[in-house]
C-alpha cells in the first residue's frame, strides 16, 4: 500500500512539473503565431521560418525573417514575473560589457555586439533579443558603391530593421 501510495504521489509530482512547462509551450505558441501574423501583415515581402532552440531548451522561441539579403532573428525569452525579467535585464550590462542603452522600444533595454547591431530589452515579463544582418556586398548595385558608402549602408540599414523590427514586436506583444 505504502509503494502505491509513493507511485501516486511520485506521478503527481512529475505531472505537474510538466504542466507548467506545456502551459509556457502554448503561451510561447500564441506569441509566435501572434508575431508571425502581425509581421506578415506590416512587413509584407519578409519570409519567416521558427527555428528550434537547443535540445532541453524551454521557455524559448526563435523566429528568423529574411528579404533580400537582410534577415532578423528574433529571440523570445518568457520570465515568471515582469520582476524577473528587469532583474535579468538589469545584469544584462555585466555580461555584454560593450551593452549601450537603448530605449527606442520596449520597457528597457541595451543594444550590443558588432555595430550595435543586437537589441536586448525586456516588455513586461518577456525578454527579446533581435539581431540584424544586412549582406549589403550582395545588393544589386553594391559593385557601384565604395567600401565606406557600402559599410554606411550596412549601419543605416542595421539601425532602421532593428528598431522596425523591435517597435513591431512590441505592438504585436501589446495587442488583445
Amino acid at each position: 500500500m505504502k509503494s502505491m501510495v509513493w507511485h501516486c504521489f511520485l506521478a503527481l509530482l512529475l505531472l505537474g512539473s510538466y504542466i507548467p512547462a506545456n502551459a509556457q509551450m502554448a503561451d510561447l505558441d500564441r506569441l509566435d503565431e501572434k508575431l508571425r501574423k502581425h509581421l506578415e501583415n506590416k512587413m509584407p515581402g519578409w519570409s519567416y521560418e521558427r527555428i528550434e532552440p537547443i535540445q532541453g531548451s524551454t521557455g524559448v522561441l526563435i523566429q528568423v525573417w529574411k528579404s533580400q539579403h537582410r534577415s532578423v532573428r528574433i529571440v523570445v525569452v518568457s520570465k515568471k514575473s515582469a520582476a524577473e525579467a528587469k532583474e535579468s535585464i538589469a545584469n544584462f550590462p555585466r555580461n555584454a560589457r560593450e551593452a549601450q542603452p537603448w530605449q527606442e522600444a520596449g520597457d528597457e533595454g541595451y543594444a550590443w555586439g558588432y555595430d550595435q547591431r543586437q537589441i536586448h530589452f525586456r516588455r513586461g515579463k518577456t525578454i527579446f533579443d533581435i539581431e540584424v544582418g544586412a549582406d549589403v556586398d550582395s545588393d544589386s548595385d553594391a559593385r557601384n558603391l565604395t567600401w565606406s558608402e557600402r559599410r554606411a549602408r550596412e549601419k543605416t540599414e542595421i539601425k532602421r530593421w532593428r528598431k522596425e523590427f523591435a517597435n513591431h514586436v512590441v505592438d504585436a506583444v501589446d495587442a488583445p
